[in-house]
C-alpha cells in the first residue's frame, strides 16, 4: 500500500509512516533551503502537515516526493516574501550530488565545497531552486517542471543561466590560485 493510501485509510499510522520514509531527504532540503536548523524543522512540520491535510489533493498518477517537495518550497517561498527575501544559503554539510559529465562538474569537482557554496548562495532564489533541486536533490528536469510548476523551457534556461554563472565564479578563485601556485 502506499503512504498517501495509508494516510487516507489510517491518518495516524499513515503519518508515522511518511515521517520515516520522507523525513530525512526532505529535511536535507529543507536545511540546505533554510540554513537554519529550526527553521528547516518547522518548515518540515509545516510540509508535513499541510501533506496529511490536504492528502485528498494528491494525484496518484504523479510522484508523491515531488509533490510533498512542492509543499515545502511553496511554504519556504511565502516565507521569504514575510522576511522581505532574506537570502538562502547553505549550512556546512554539504550533500553529494550526482556525477554527470558536464564542464561545470568537472569545475565543481576541482572546487572545495565552501567556495561552491558562496557561490550558490550567491544565486537568485529561482536559479538556487532549480539547481538544488537537480543537483542536490537529483531529480530530472521533467520532474523539476512539474515539482515547481514551471515550462520545461524555462527550467533548461534557468539551469543553464546557473551553470554559467556558477563556473564563472567557481573558475575565478580556481584561476588565481593557479597563478600563484
Amino acid at each position: 500500500m502506499q503512504i498517501w493510501q495509508e494516510i487516507i485509510n489510517d491518518r495516524e499510522r499513515g503519518a508515522r509512516a511518511l515521517v520515516a520514509v520522507y523525513q530525512d531527504r526532505l529535511f536535507s532540503a529543507a536545511l540546505i533551503l533554510c540554513r537554519d536548523h529550526a527553521a528547516a524543522e518547522d518548515l518540515l512540520f509545516r510540509t508535513f502537515s499541510r501533506a496529511i491535510a490536504k492528502i485528498s489533493t494528491f494525484r496518484p498518477n504523479t510522484n508523491f516526493y515531488n509533490w510533498l517537495y512542492t509543499i515545502m518550497i511553496n511554504f519556504r517561498r511565502m516565507d521569504l516574501r514575510k522576511e522581505k527575501s532574506s537570502p538562502v544559503t547553505f549550512t556546512d554539510a554539504l550533500p553529494e550530488t550526482p556525477t554527470e559529465d558536464t564542464p561545470f562538474t568537472a569545475l565543481a569537482a576541482k572546487a572545495d565545497h565552501a567556495s561552491i557554496r558562496a557561490a550558490v548562495d550567491e544565486l537568485s532564489e529561482p536559479l538556487k531552486e532549480v539547481v538544488i533541486l537537480r543537483y542536490f536533490e537529483g531529480l530530472q528536469q521533467e520532474e523539476i517542471a512539474a515539482t515547481l510548476s514551471l515550462p520545461l523551457g524555462t527550467v533548461k534556461s534557468r539551469l543553464n543561466y546557473a551553470r554559467t554563472v556558477l563556473a564563472q565564479r567557481l573558475a575565478e578563485p580556481l584561476g588565481k590560485e593557479a597563478e600563484n601556485g
